[in-house]
């Protein structure tokens, strides 16, 4: 965080104190504040800092002598109260600290302060130097520093008395920190860091930051924060009218090195397409420069695979260039968990050649790819659009079309998004769900250009981290963080299908069942000879894999749901968690008839439309088989014909008179949720 004072002027005596949570045991030093001239002017300042070891120093830069050191070493992941104080009185400065938990003293110490000093605050930096260099970034919570003319002034605590006083328990959503002093010297956070957590006050049991803004007076730093990497832009390019809607890419080319730089076009209003595609690049963003190949993650999914992992260029390059971040499944150097995921940075795995580890082949992307392929060989016309468009234009974007086509692994959608999908079918719109494990975390938007995402993992869904149980609320919107499913809003009424189970071995066929077979389900098998589907793919060797989903009528699955096929799976595959109750014995997929995927159809109702579930991430990729000639690609090109000329019945997407979806928005829209 930086801030500057223009008028600022020279102060002999002042005291500066801050709470902070060392959160990791560094190797190196860094620096929790520091204050000096600033803009090329002359004068005193200082620094707090800590020492590689875990003391406390301080110094008076400006020809004050020497440095002042702690006797006792800060702990790890306790609150400290650290004070810096001149006195020109005394001809003293002391520097002080204590711990609140245990409650301890670490000591004082002081020098003398040279008769002809003074400080001059006109620039500031907090978790960090004036040169923002990453060997100077602390990692750790700051709580409300603040800068006083005296010591009885700082104990006091008046923020009409005070140069600076910095707020740190407000304007969540903003890269803002205000202060609360008489200056108005507002401070300007950096590389987003994670705001809305606790600070030292704060009470157990206290879960709602709405509820005590207050007791959330922390912004919690991170050496290893990136949000925009501000190259310059190197071109321009102006799409030309004529260009149709649809997924492009940039060739770049250097020598004999190739990059392809992905990128959508939405269509220009309405196109007569029947047919929209949508691009699930919220996903992309989520896993974009994740690095979950590494250590004890790394370990546990090499456990969970049949084949050796191999790292692509994209993962080599992220090895040795931390400067471009990691994902929200990934964990900071202290263990706390990415809430946020930056597009101002290159995203080196979101590309068409992209090899996932994981699955040894395509993933979120490159697998959408195999959906768009498919599409284009119907001959059926279609338009394509990213999710960022659905949460702006809502119902009113899907509702042109017959039929709406997911990507492979929608797994993160906005209050927005979910809400115009479910408006969408209850006014008779067809949905074609080509994937697994979608519409599953609660997502927001970083701000009005959605230059990023902030996600919260909870602690109860199948996830890489879990959050503080008091850090779960979004700092953008205070949408309650965690999976839709824990906040009531499941899958299984709207899809049919929700998450069941995963595994990264090879994959598994779908095996027809009984009421497939049935005369009013004789179109969706037109032309299928087989009783088990996808038995190939190009990604885990089958068409059901990596994550499932599966029909559950206690989550809500409606009953007019027919299930088409299933899947089942090696011990290499296990439930999610959040279908177990308890952990035991023989819940592998061998053993476990929950961990499967269902392909179902969805029957119409009413004004509600259709909807056909895949079931499973891998399903793509055996979609695209021996050149889209299978079986599988037969029913999907069967679903999407009938879908997309009106049947099995005359769609009314704008004429439906409910709006479930909005009415739940509205309802978490109405909540306060910051002071």
């Amino acid at each position: 965080m930086t801030a500057y004072l223009d008028t600022a002027r020279s102060h002999r005596s002042f005291a500066a104190g801050l709470w902070f949570r060392r959160t990791i045991a560094s190797e190196a030093a860094s620096v929790l504040w520091t204050a000096g001239p600033g803009h090329g002017r002359t004068g005193g300042g200082f620094t707090i800092s800590l020492d590689a070891e875990g003391f406390l120093r301080s110094e008076l830069t400006g020809g004050a002598g020497e440095p002042l050191v702690l006797p006792t070493a800060v702990s790890q992941n306790t609150w400290t109260w650290v004070r810096l104080a001149a006195d020109p009185r005394h001809g003293r400065v002391s520097l002080y600290a204590k711990e609140i938990d245990p409650d301890r003293e670490l000591g004082t110490a002081e020098v003398a302060l040279a008769s002809d000093w003074a400080l001059v605050p006109g620039e500031f930096t907090v978790a960090g130097d004036a040169s923002r260099s990453p060997g100077s970034m602390f990692t750790g919570k700051i709580e409300d520093p603040r800068l006083y003319g005296t010591l009885a002034d700082l104990e006091a605590g008046d923020p009409a008395n005070a140069i600076v006083a910095w707020q740190m328990g407000r304007d969540f959503a903003t890269s803002q920190v205000f202060d609360a002093g008489p200056q108005g010297c507002h401070g300007v956070l950096h590389n987003r860091p994670t705001r809305a957590v606790t600070g030292h006050g704060w009470t157990p049991g206290s879960v709602r930051y709405s509820d005590a803004p207050a007791e959330w007076n922390a912004i919690h730093f991170h050496a290893d924060d990136v949000d925009d990497q501000q190259w310059p832009a190197d071109f321009s390019f102006t799409i030309p009218e004529e260009l149709s809607s649809g997924c492009y890419a940039f060739r770049l080319r250097q020598g004999r090195s190739v990059d392809h730089l992905p990128f959508f076009i939405a269509p220009r209003g309405r196109t007569g397409s029947r047919v929209l595609f949508v691009a699930p690049t919220n996903t992309y963003l989520a896993y974009a420069n994740e690095h979950l190949w590494e250590g004890e993650r790394g370990e546990s999914h090499a456990r969970m695979m049949d084949f050796p992992i191999r790292l692509d260029d994209a993962e080599r390059t992220l090895r040795d260039h931390p400067e471009f971040g990691r994902s929200v499944y990934d964990s900071h150097a202290d263990g706390s968990g990415v809430v946020y995921a930056s597009v101002r940075r290159p995203l080196l795995n979101v590309r068409p050649d992209h090899h996932n580890w994981l699955v040894g082949g395509r993933r979120h992307f490159g697998a959408d790819l195999f959906i768009l392929g498919w599409l284009r060989r119907t001959g059926i016309a279609f338009d394509v659009v990213t999710d960022n468009e659905v949460h702006r234009q809502g119902r009113e974007l899907l509702g042109r079309y017959d039929v709406v086509v997911t990507g492979s692994h929608p797994e993160y959608v906005t209050a927005e998004h979910y809400a115009a999908v479910i408006d969408y079918l209850d006014g008779g719109g067809n949905l074609m769900y080509l994937g697994a494990n979608g519409f599953y975390w609660v997502t927001s938007y970083l701000d009005e250009e959605h230059s990023g995402i902030e996600i919260r993992r909870g602690y109860a869904a199948t996830r890489d981290w879990s959050s503080h149980p008091a850090e779960l609320h979004h700092s953008s919107t205070g949408q309650l963080g965690g999976a839709w499913r824990h906040r009531g809003i499941d899958t299984n009424p709207l899809l049919g299908i929700g998450m069941t189970g995963c595994g990264f071995a090879t994959g598994s066929g779908y095996t027809r069942t009984d009421d497939s077979y049935a005369p009013d389900l004789e179109w969706i098998f037109d032309g299928v000879t087989s009783r088990i589907l996808g038995k190939h793919g190009l990604v885990l060797r089958a068409a059901a894999g990596d994550e499932l989903d599966g029909t559950d009528f206690q989550r809500g699955t409606p009953a007019r749901t027919r299930v088409l096929a299933t899947s089942a799976h090696s011990e290499l595959y296990y439930p999610a968690i959040e279908t177990q109750t308890e952990i035991g014995p023989r819940l592998d997929g061998r053993s476990n008839p929950r961990v499967r995927a269902d392909m179902v159809y969805v029957c119409p109702q009413g004004t509600r439309g259709a909807v056909f579930s895949a079931g499973s991430i891998a399903w793509a990729g055996g979609l695209a088989h021996n050149g889209y000639d299978n079986d599988l690609a037969r029913v999907a090109t069967n679903v999407l014909r009938r879908f997309s000329h009106a049947e099995p019945h005359a769609p009314s997407r704008q004429r439906g008179t409910r709006s479930l979806g909005r009415q739940w928005i509205r309802a978490a829209r109405s909540r306060p949720w910051h002071a």
